[in-house]
């Protein structure tokens, strides 16, 4: 019998919410990584828009570790107080769901998406392969995955 590793963790969820983008029933998942060891902070987010009969993931952003000062000044600037707290496993199935609707319409979305969607998926508590596979835009100027994002993917999906 094989076994793999156990998974090393190397962030914890501080914060999710489900913010509103402004834009009808558009809204975005924000998660607030903290880096066990450095304490530093992470926002990890994507966007999510209605679709003619579901939902897609349409942008996504991954911000380089800052103190937790910083991006709580950056959360009240950004979002301000708004925003409702989300279970992480109704998050976990917003994604899922917007997902497999994208996989089933042949839908393509930013390449920013690959960069943060590994990273909610682990932060929620989920292995990123769980989800299913997306195409991506590779004309996306924004593809750059952070250095500092890198540890928190799963080898499978590690960028050298």
């Amino acid at each position: 019998m094989i076994r793999s590793a156990p998974r090393q963790r190397l962030a914890r969820r501080s914060e999710l919410r489900r913010v509103s983008a402004g834009r009808g029933a558009s809204y975005y998942l924000i998660a607030v990584l903290t880096r066990l060891r450095s304490r530093r902070q992470q926002l990890v987010s994507v966007l999510i828009e209605p679709d003619s009969d579901g939902e897609v993931i349409v942008d996504g952003l991954v911000m380089p570790p800052r103190g937790p000062a910083s991006v709580r000044r950056l959360l009240r600037k950004e979002v301000g107080p708004g925003g409702e707290p989300i279970f992480a496993a109704n998050a976990l199935e917003r994604l899922r769901v917007a997902a497999e609707h994208m996989v089933d319409h042949g839908l393509v979305t930013a390449e920013s998406v690959s960069n943060a969607l590994p990273l909610l998926a682990r932060a929620l508590g989920e292995d990123a392969r769980a989800l299913p596979n997306l195409s991506y835009d590779l004309s996306d100027p924004s593809a750059a995955l952070p250095r500092s994002a890198r540890a928190f993917i799963l080898p499978a999906h590690r960028v050298a």
